[in-house]
């Protein structure tokens, strides 16, 4: 998702979606109802049938920021087999 407001959001990465088309966006645990309004190459854009409430946008946003931090790298453990 690039961005998302209380009536809205843009999705990145969708394909084979078209205008007016019913969609849910599930997002922590909950599932919101949408309408695709525009399509174009790898993005849709839509509009809630409910405004989503200033808490569910907060979590939402809060969530993405997490899901798209660098995370430092896993440090690994070998094992020699003989």
């Amino acid at each position: 998702m690039s961005n998302i407001s209380e009536t809205g959001a843009c999705v990145v990465g969708m394909n084979d979606i078209a205008i007016n088309e019913q969609v849910e966006l599930l997002h922590n645990n909950d599932r919101t109802s949408a309408k695709v309004c525009w399509v174009r190459v790898g993005k849709i854009g839509l509009i809630f049938d409910q405004n989503l409430s200033a808490g569910a946008l907060d979590r939402i946003r809060y969530s993405l920021r997490k899901s798209t931090r660098p995370r430092p790298p896993q440090r690994a453990t070998f094992t020699e087999l003989r």
